[in-house]
């Protein structure tokens, strides 16, 4: 992959309420507001969103209308595991940023790991990424909630992880 193996990224968890169908965030000692306090998963209507790949969306509350986050979950090939996009304009220009959701313990937990400002551009390396970030996360011994952090997933590499 011609990709750093450890860019930056954020690491948000959410508890699905059932009786809504809102996944709450949990709170966090350092709060990261680049996602919403609640997310819910549903089936996408858009057909755009299906040719890409993910037959259903996560999106934050709507405000005036449209909604404050929105991605389509794209399947990494992993159970449980997807990943989609938070797109933002910087100074006039657009910035993608990649997203990799977990869904763990029947769906009741789902964990986000944000990569701010960084993104794969070619769809076959981002899934090469996701993969190999899905792998590695997953044959790692679960970590107390407070520790729990994907940064050790990808040891740094020669020029220091960039």
């Amino acid at each position: 992959m011609t990709h750093p193996v450890s860019p930056s990224n954020r690491v948000i968890r959410y508890t699905l309420d059932g009786a809504s169908g809102w996944y709450v965030k949990e709170p966090q000692r350092i709060a990261y507001a680049k996602l919403p306090e609640r997310l819910k998963v549903e089936a996408t209507r858009m057909q755009a969103i299906r040719d890409n790949g993910a037959s259903e969306v996560i999106h934050g509350p709507s405000k005036g209308g449209r909604w404050q986050f929105f991605t389509g979950l794209i399947p990494a090939g992993r159970p449980g595991w997807y990943f989609g996009n938070d797109r933002e304009e910087q100074g006039g220009r657009k910035l993608n940023s990649l997203l990799i959701f977990q869904f763990i313990d029947n769906d009741r937990t789902l964990i986000v790991t944000y990569f701010p400002g960084w993104y794969v551009h070619n769809r076959e390396e981002r899934v090469k990424f996701v993969r190999a970030f899905a792998d590695r996360a997953d044959r790692m011994p679960p970590a107390p909630i407070a520790q729990t952090s994907p940064l050790t997933l990808f040891p740094n590499n020669s020029n220091g992880g960039m």
